[in-house]
């Protein structure tokens, strides 16, 4: 997790109510790192998040897939959109200079 202020702008886009992050546990998976936070919400209570964080933007592999998450599958959705069909390719995606961040979707029980 190279980039907090990018990760706090997401967490303020997902959630109007969010105050501010709690704490940050970093595990590794294949393919990147886990980031579970823990963060505080308007009303007092708290939530869990979890990504999926990959972040080495000087491999050719990382530039093509965040290529991929920010442009090409958000046009496929959108075909689909046209049609009046709600497609998800992906899951959530998150991309700055040097991190992608997906929603973690083992936490979700996918």
């Amino acid at each position: 997790m190279e980039d907090p202020q990018h990760l706090q702008q997401i967490l303020k886009k997902e959630f109007n109510a969010f105050q501010k992050i709690e704490n940050v546990r970093l595990s590794n998976v294949p393919y990147g790192q886990r980031v579970q936070i823990g963060i505080r919400l308007a009303d007092d209570s708290t939530r869990l998040v979890t990504y999926l964080c990959k972040s080495v933007p000087k491999l050719p592999a990382f530039q093509l897939e965040a290529q991929m998450h920010k442009v090409v599958l958000p046009a496929l959705e959108s075909l689909f959109d046209d049609v009046q069909k709600k497609i998800n390719f992906t899951p959530r995606s998150y991309v700055s200079k040097s991190s992608l961040y997906l929603d973690y979707l083992p936490a979700t029980g996918y």
